[in-house]
């Protein structure tokens, strides 16, 4: 060190990453907190005792130990990151993430800490039960004016942090640093660009199913359904939630004509592909999917475009035929582009990846699944 003075010998000082303090009931186990510890990592540990008299006794020979791994796979299996407003129309004060207990027990978030994007440690004796969410923001007060005084926010994070418009890390860990969930966001496709400055926010797919969504995976994410997202609620739109906005009580009793498979208005759509197309069950109109070819190099690629409603849980393939009896899905499909509409509809534009055989009869068409 710089003071060291020649022919002395060297003084090794040892750091100390967590301090009991002064203890008046003896026991014999002693607990450390998980954020002192990592996991791996080869600790020393010493006591000293103090007599009645207030005499010290010299400190214990150290006792070595290795930190473990806690187990996090509750956390995993049931603690979500739902929702992230990055970029919001009003700017950084009205970020935030949300997380969703998707799980059937309370889960304990003490221990619980965002150590990438943003810091923050959630406060001693949170406790998240099953189907709760909890938001992290940046600006309490700001958040408040935009959203109300209703939704679960268990803290702001530290003051100099906001989420990149560019896209950035997010790490959610337990303890020292232990990963629970870990992702790196982006401003550009795959990833939802409707959701850097145009209102709405991330919102992670189908948070319950199992197995649960990664949320490494730019497809498991969607832009909200409302603009300024949905904290502290689910932003799923499910069918009977449509089928209420559409139908009278006497038509949602006749699945006849409120169902699945209802056409009321005669167009060739059921209900639920008008649900997935973003139509009107009682308005009758043309099937929103254009095919074009795409050339490149002299071959010939299939590209499909249509709409689809934002904020539903719905899946679909495309399928290829060449008699329209037999239909298969042998053909890869790449996602080109999806384009926010404005209207509660983005626009998915998908291209064949295996060229086009030349005379040759081809039908396609969009096979939506159900819920």
């Amino acid at each position: 060190t710089s003071n060291h003075v020649a022919g002395e010998a060297w003084k090794y000082e040892i750091e100390e990453v967590w301090d009991s303090g002064e203890l008046t009931t003896f026991s014999s186990l002693v607990t450390f907190p998980t954020v002192a510890l990592r996991p791996g990592h080869t600790y020393r540990v010493r006591v000293q005792h103090t007599d009645d008299t207030n005499r010290s006794s010299h400190w214990s020979e150290p006792i070595e130990f290795i930190a473990g791994e806690p187990d996090v796979m509750p956390y995993k299996e049931s603690l979500m990151i739902t929702e992230v407003m990055y970029n919001s129309q009003a700017g950084s004060s009205l970020e935030f993430i949300e997380l969703k207990n998707v799980g059937k027990d309370s889960l304990s978030l003490t221990d619980v800490r965002f150590t990438k994007g943003i810091d923050f440690d959630f406060p001693l004796g949170t406790i998240l039960g099953p189907g709760k969410f909890a938001l992290v923001v940046n600006d309490l007060a700001e958040f408040q004016k935009a959203y109300g005084e209703g939704i679960p926010v268990v803290g702001e994070w530290d003051p100099d942090d906001s989420l990149s418009n560019g896209g950035e890390q997010v790490k959610l860990s337990f303890g020292a640093g232990t990963e629970i969930h870990n992702f790196t966001y982006d401003d550009d496709f795959p990833w939802p660009e409707s959701a850097d400055g145009a209102g709405r926010s991330l919102v992670l797919r189908a948070p319950s199913s199992s197995p649960r969504p990664d949320h490494e995976f730019a497809d498991n994410w969607r832009p909200s359904r409302l603009i300024g997202g949905s904290p502290g609620s689910d932003d799923e739109l499910s069918f009977d939630s449509w089928r209420e906005a559409f139908f009278i009580l006497p038509e949602l009793e006749d699945l006849s004509v409120s169902g699945n498979d209802g056409d009321p208005d005669n167009d060739g759509m059921s209900n639920f592909i008008e649900f997935f197309f973003g139509g009107h069950p009682k308005e009758s109109g043309a099937v929103p999917v254009s095919v074009t070819l795409d050339q490149e190099d002299g071959a010939k690629y299939l590209e499909i475009a249509f709409a689809r409603r934002v904020g539903i849980e719905v899946s679909f393939e495309i399928q290829d035929s060449r008699d329209l009896v037999d239909w298969e899905t042998d053909r890869d499909w790449v996602m080109v582009s999806i384009v926010d509409n404005a209207d509660g509809t983005e626009t998915v534009r998908v291209r064949s990846e295996s060229e086009l055989p030349e005379n040759e009869r081809n039908f396609v068409r969009v096979m939506v699944i159900g819920e």
